[in-house]
């Protein structure tokens, strides 16, 4: 089956572009938006000082780096939440 019409009017192809168009807005608010989304993980420049040290404002996923390390909030189940810390490395 052919989801394409055989025929277009006029009226329905503007329907169909203004309805692309509409799509298409949504997706650049939300490619803007990833900025946003992913500093609010961040956590303003604090470094956790241990793997337990989780403070309200702390967001699930949340990653920040010291240039040492790089620190990722965990979810470890049971309400308990947990960072955990990786080595930067550059050389491969």
């Amino acid at each position: 089956m052919n989801p394409y019409p055989a025929q277009v009017d006029k009226d329905s192809v503007v329907e169909v572009l203004e309805r692309i168009v509409a799509e298409r807005q949504k997706d650049i608010k939300e490619f803007e938006n990833q900025f946003n989304i992913y500093t609010k993980q961040v956590l303003n420049g604090r470094i956790p000082t241990s793997n337990s040290d989780v403070q309200a404002g702390d967001t699930l996923n949340g990653v920040v780096n010291d240039g040492t390390y790089e620190y990722k909030l965990l979810n470890l189940g049971g309400g308990s939440y947990k960072w955990d810390r990786r080595a930067l490395t550059v050389g491969w």
